[in-house]
């Protein structure tokens, strides 16, 4: 939970830098993509391949 919020305050802190930075910025497409990179962790984390669990094992 920590990191999350570290993550959400380098990005506010990055679109003050851009804002103060960049004057003819497309806002629109700046903020999708800076959600759609936010987001991204959750889209690996939902297409990440699961192991595969055999029910056949060797015991010793």
């Amino acid at each position: 939970m920590f990191w999350e919020l570290v993550k959400i305050a380098v990005a506010a802190s990055m679109l003050v830098g851009v804002a103060v930075w960049a004057n003819d910025l497309s806002w629109p497409a700046m903020l999708v993509t800076m959600v759609v990179s936010l987001k991204m962790g959750w889209l690996v984390l939902l297409l990440r391949r699961r192991p595969v669990v055999t029910t056949k094992t060797k015991r010793v």
